[in-house]
């Protein structure tokens, strides 16, 4: 029998760590998957310092460990590495720090290239993220480059 989950998203939000309440959306969603069958593991790329984003939550509250990226910030005692993620090296990247296939966050803010970096993941098909958490701009009109994007392939 399938249940059909009717969540407001909105009333899950909390500011712990995360910009925009992402903290309380997050663990209200692995609340409802469930950690049993978790694997505990996260990434995320476009962290600053790793002070503000969304998986600090993770793996301060939670015991989580993970990878995070940045282009201008490092600190191995975070898991925080300094890299410049684009479309072409991210699964270098991912085989690089050895990330697991089914890691339970995907956390993505790279400004204007986070479509595209996520597409090479999905193409890729080696890796299944339960959550997945992409920035978006509303300058710009996301369906319009989804449209290109599909017609070109």
């Amino acid at each position: 029998m399938l249940t059909l989950w009717k969540i407001n998203l909105a009333q899950l939000e909390d500011h712990v760590y995360s910009q925009y309440g992402e903290d309380g959306v997050l663990l209200g969603l692995l609340d409802i998957l469930g950690l049993e069958k978790s694997s505990r593991y996260y990434v995320e790329f476009g962290v600053e310092n790793g002070m503000q984003c969304n998986t600090r939550i993770l793996r301060e509250a939670l015991g989580f460990r993970g990878l995070s990226m940045d282009g201008g910030h490092a600190n191995s005692n975070i898991g925080l590495f300094e890299e410049f993620v684009t479309e072409s090296n991210i699964i270098d990247l991912f085989q690089k720090y050895d990330v697991p296939a089914d890691l339970d966050v995907l956390s993505i803010d790279v400004d204007m290239f986070d479509f595209w970096i996520l597409s090479r993941i999905f193409r890729n098909g080696g890796y299944r993220p339960r959550i997945i958490i992409v920035e978006t701009n509303p300058t710009l009109c996301v369906n319009d480059i989804i449209s290109d994007y599909v017609g070109m392939n």
